[in-house]
């Protein structure tokens, strides 16, 4: 790979391979948004924690304006749509689910979960109603709604 972009690329890259053994058959969006996740992240010697990166700008736009992809639609994305004109969307609303469920302590349950019911919910999205406890639709207002807080602490942080 070309590491001239950065260190991101790489940990993305080493993520999709330490990834594909344990869950080959996982949908892109969720492939992406495991290995986007940790593109920036700290490591302490508990755990890899993700953190806010250079994709969240988009996304926080995205909220903001009412373009936000659906969760449903983006659970059905393929890597041609990964690749097309709806990229960089594709890749940050994937990221900052997967950064959702981390801080809320449910990404680990729900990777084991999705990739044990792969065969009955392959797209993930029945096992993240179950884990999160709540329908794609309320999951996403919410979701849309820790999104702005996020922007809004951003925002007060960039203005000190």
């Amino acid at each position: 790979m070309n590491i001239h972009t950065g260190g991101a690329t790489l940990v993305h890259e080493l993520t999709h391979a330490l990834m594909d053994p344990d869950f080959p058959k996982a949908p892109t969006w969720f492939t992406e948004a495991v290995g986007s996740l940790f593109e920036q992240c700290s490591i302490s010697k508990k755990d890899i924690r993700g953190l806010l990166n250079w994709r969240f700008p988009q996304l926080r736009k995205a909220a903001r304006n009412d373009k936000l992809i659906p969760l449903k639609k983006l659970f059905n994305a393929s890597r041609t749509d990964f690749d097309g004109s709806q990229s960089g969307l594709l890749y940050a609303e994937s990221r900052y689910l997967a950064l959702y469920l981390q801080r809320r302590g449910l990404l680990t349950a729900y990777y084991s979960k999705f990739r044990d019911n792969y065969a009955n919910d392959p797209t993930g999205s029945q096992t993240l109603e179950k884990v999160t406890g709540k329908s794609l639709k309320k999951l996403q207002k919410k979701w849309k709604k820790w999104i702005l807080r996020v922007a809004e602490r951003q925002a007060e942080d960039d203005a000190e």
